[in-house]
């Protein structure tokens, strides 16, 4: 046999035996054994693969957050840019502020004048409301830039402005007389079985339709009604009031005819003004008052058609 041919049948022997002088995977996976590679013995006719394998691992773990070679341009912009993908660096997302930052300059670390973790951003996962996002600059802080003491405060301002929108105005289809009996004797609320407008779910022209309740979260409101009534025969004193969870009186408003003229139509304005609520459980209605009634049966407490009940939520 010929040098030539056992020098050659030699070569194929290492080549078989070490498979991967053939073909260098472009990435592995990065471990302590991967980082010793290669070894200081290895042949230098190996070194273009490990300069292979050491690119395309680099890649691998680079294109998770940036844009970094040809391959992959999910979330991209513009491919092989190096700029950070769509979503690239995440913020911290936990229920406690995070502390155990690893790198230079970490939070317990005031030696370096521009700390690494200036800006570092942290959603709080455990915060009023969820997700509250914040910055760090010496210490956490709302991204908005409202202090933590006055969050609550300020998140409440937010809510109060769409709240303030809420109202309902309730009406009728059909007269109601609220005294059935003679002289004052048997007084009702109004009940209202329809509606101009209900912003949430205040009133419901069947179920308990003689009241409009408060919505959830509401803490101040303000009611007002218009009752329109029946022209009197004769002389006549009555009067309507809205009144708070069937107990308190918060507005009222009398009307006396002392001519006795049936011309005279009373007309009752209603206005408690602000008050202060229980959210989802305080509500109102419109109900006679028998101290201030002394008509007879059929004229003055006939509220028309016309008649209208209304609240607005003002925080």
């Amino acid at each position: 046999m010929s040098s030539f041919r056992r020098i050659t049948l030699a070569a194929l022997s290492v080549w078989l035996a070490c498979p991967w002088l053939a073909s260098a995977d472009p990435a592995v996976t990065w471990t302590t054994a991967f980082e010793s590679t290669p070894a200081g013995t290895a042949l230098a006719s190996t070194i273009d693969n490990r300069i292979t394998e050491l690119k395309g691992t680099i890649r691998e773990y680079g294109e998770a957050e940036t844009c970094w070679g040809d391959s992959d341009t999910d979330g991209c912009s513009t491919a092989n840019s190096g700029l950070l993908r769509e979503g690239g660096a995440r913020a911290f997302a936990e229920d406690t502020a995070p502390t155990a930052l690893h790198g230079r300059g970490a939070l317990t670390s005031t030696a370096d004048p521009a700390p690494l973790d200036q800006g570092r951003l942290w959603v709080d996962t455990n915060s009023s409301p969820v997700n509250h996002l914040q910055v760090y600059d010496a210490a956490w802080e709302d991204v908005d830039g409202v202090p933590a003491a006055d969050r609550t405060d300020w998140d409440r301002a937010d809510a109060d402005i769409i709240e303030h929108l809420l109202a309902v105005r309730a009406t009728k289809s059909a007269t109601t007389d609220t005294d059935t009996g003679t002289t004052c004797a048997v007084l009702s609320t109004i009940a209202w079985d329809t509606e101009s407008f209900d912003d949430s779910t205040m009133h419901d022209n069947v179920t308990n339709n003689n009241r409009l309740t408060t919505p959830t979260d509401a803490t101040r409101v303000r009611v007002t009604a218009n009752i329109v009534g029946a022209a009197a025969a004769s002389l006549s004193h009555y009067e309507f009031g809205i009144r708070q969870d069937g107990a308190t009186v918060v507005a009222r408003s009398t009307q006396t005819n002392n001519s006795g003229l049936p011309a005279m139509i009373p007309v009752y304005v209603l206005d408690s003004g602000p008050i202060t609520v229980t959210g989802g459980t305080t509500y109102f209605e419109v109900y006679p008052s028998i101290s201030a009634c002394t008509h007879a049966a059929g004229t003055f407490e006939v509220a028309q058609t016309s008649s209208w009940f209304a609240m607005e939520v003002l925080k």
